[in-house]
């Protein structure tokens, strides 16, 4: 039930649900729930528009739409006007009470010392500060430690792929597969390493640009160059031997 509960607090008129939460969590026509509040305001002897205030709100189409935002007495007074329901209405009413006496311990009286209302705003304002960059630092570290996306991991996937074809034009290395396959093995393991990572799905986004201009500056070892140059002069060695 704590999760149907959706009280907000509007800073003209304090706590107050809409019409269309009592609506959707009653299972009913938003246009049923307005004509049973305007019936019950209209045959009411009492004044009681006070409880439910007339109120708009923009549609997905971007159409403005009538609704009510109900006070605790409003909610309570319609809630009288219809049968079961009652883990419902138990619900609303405790967490009307439970926000206003939360709301009561939080008025702080302030003190009438000009010095003293300084320094509460000074520390008040320090601890807002503080919480906002905690907020700010969580939200950076969730960003950054996301894995990346389908189309991130494909462009490093690419980039590295452009990688191994440069260096062998650049080297001006034979073209097979066992001479690629070693210059992909040093590229990736060098990418594993500077990133700490084991396989490349877990790189993150915190790792993306990094990875990237590695990529651009990377230059394959001497040993690796001297590994796939040998592997040529063996596939060479081995196409003379056949035509001979």
């Amino acid at each position: 039930m704590n999760n149907l509960i959706k009280i907000e607090k509007n800073k003209d008129l304090g706590l107050v649900v809409s019409s269309r939460t009592v609506a959707e969590e009653l299972g009913k026509k938003h246009k049923h729930v307005l004509e049973s509040i305007y019936k019950l305001i209209s045959e009411s002897t009492a004044d009681i528009s006070a409880l439910f205030i007339l109120s708009e709100y923009q549609a997905m189409n971007g159409k403005m739409n009538k609704e009510y935002l109900l006070t605790k007495d409003g909610f309570t007074l319609y809630m009288f006007n219809i049968q079961g329901h009652n883990d419902f209405k138990m619900a609303y009413i405790n967490r009307f009470n439970e926000m206003e006496q939360a709301i009561k311990e939080n008025n702080i009286q302030l003190p009438s010392d000009p010095m003293e209302v300084l320094e509460l705003m000074f520390n008040a304002n320090k601890k807002t500060n503080e919480k906002v960059n905690m907020i700010e630092a969580e939200v950076i570290d969730l960003k950054e430690n996301q894995k990346l996306d389908a189309g991130e991991y494909n462009l490093i996937g690419k980039r590295v792929t452009q990688k191994v074809l440069e260096t062998i034009k650049n080297y001006n290395l034979v073209n097979n597969r066992k001479v690629k396959k070693e210059l992909y093995r040093e590229l990736n393991n060098s990418i594993n390493r500077i990133t700490n990572i084991r396989t490349r799905t877990q790189l993150k986004q915190k790792h993306f640009d990094v990875v990237l201009d590695f990529i651009n500056s990377w230059t394959p070892s001497n040993a690796t160059l001297y590994l796939v140059r040998q592997m040529g002069l063996d596939e060479m060695d081995g196409d003379q031997y056949a035509n001979s």
